[in-house]
């Protein structure tokens, strides 16, 4: 019967010990890779929160942007409306001469013996209707409101001679010009 004996036990114990050394190290591995994806994670996450706070805190900086947007473009409605307004009353203000200034001129230049039945104004278009005693009298009137400062664009549009009026003759005439606002003084 043949025993089985190992004559060289150190070998054996040193397989072992390295088996055991062997294992220590994966185990000492695993820890440390287990502590590595924890930390990694633990780390993504931190940058992950990091991140959805820097979201927040744009979205609202974004949201307070767009409210004050509104609040601007509001506001540049607002100032467009008083600016429309102002012109408004720029204009009736620079407009609201036109009648003394009318009757100013027709006192001035309206020589003796013509006689106005109709003055008609739509915003600075002024037209005349009315009768002469003589030609002479409504040639003086065209010639007086064509050199005015105050007028522009005067136009004969009728004459009618030999008209009954009041058992008289008379010439009927119809004119029209532009009268002008911007002119200080003649």
């Amino acid at each position: 019967m043949l025993h089985s004996i190992n004559l060289l036990p150190w070998r054996e114990q040193y397989r072992q010990a390295k088996r055991n050394q062997w294992r220590a190290w994966l185990v000492v591995s695993l820890i440390l890779t287990l502590l590595i994806l924890l930390g990694a994670k633990s780390l993504i996450a931190n940058q992950q929160v990091l991140q959805q706070q820097r979201v927040s805190f744009l979205q609202t900086q974004l949201d307070q942007w767009l409210l004050e947007q509104k609040q601007l473009q509001r506001l540049l409605q607002q100032l467009q409306q008083v600016e429309q307004k102002n012109q408004h009353f720029e204009s009736l203000e620079r407009q609201r001469s036109k009648v003394t200034r009318l009757m100013s001129l027709f006192a001035q230049h309206v020589p003796d013996g013509i006689y106005l039945e109709r003055v008609e104004t739509r915003d600075l278009q002024v037209e005349l209707k009315g009768f002469a005693h003589t030609s002479q009298a409504l040639t003086l009137l065209a010639e007086r409101l064509q050199n005015s400062a105050y007028i522009n664009e005067l136009s004969v549009r009728s004459i009618l001679h030999q008209q009954q009026r009041w058992r008289q003759n008379y010439q009927a005439f119809h004119l029209s010009f532009h009268l002008r606002l911007d002119v200080k003084g003649e």
